[in-house]
């Protein structure tokens, strides 16, 4: 099966001191970014877009970089097997639409966009324990959550 996880690359590197780094690579377009852990839980909000997409329905995830904050929406495109994925950079948090540029964007298969997050989600918790990460990110990992998203992505594998 072509998940066309070579088009679409993500990490998440180590967090620490309430910031954790995102990158997101395409062919053809680079964002990378420290995410805050404040005011709200990027990688809970991330894993609940995803999980949200995987089943065709539009999942929105709010990065804080302080004071920038990102958009990123998975929606699917109409009449198509394919899922897209915009991040929408905004000057602040009242994320005012004029303000708005988006930053990177990218189409592929739902799989295409999805897996190259689960896997970076899933390789985030196999490095980082749950006490490390809960010093580092002032907030418990998100254990749960990930396990629906994989129950999710395996029901799509199949």
């Amino acid at each position: 099966m072509d998940d066309q996880g070579d088009r679409l690359r993500v990490s998440l590197l180590n967090p620490q001191n309430g910031w954790i780094e995102v990158a997101v690579s395409t062919t053809e377009e680079d964002f990378k970014e420290a995410v805050s852990y404040t005011p709200n839980d990027f990688i809970l909000e991330l894993t609940t877009a995803l999980s949200l997409a995987v089943q065709g329905v539009v999942g929105v995830a709010v990065a804080s970089c302080e004071p920038i904050t990102y958009e990123w929406i998975f929606s699917d495109v109409t009449g198509t097997n394919m899922t897209h994925l915009q991040i929408i950079k905004y000057p602040d948090w009242n994320r005012n639409r004029k303000a708005a540029c988006v930053v990177l964007s990218f189409q592929a298969t739902r799989l295409g966009i999805i897996l190259p997050f689960w896997r970076a989600l899933r390789n985030l918790e196999g490095r980082v324990s749950a006490a490390e990460y809960r010093e580092a990110m002032r907030r418990d990992f998100l254990s749960s959550c990930l396990q629906r998203l994989s129950q999710l992505v395996s029901d799509q594998r199949l």
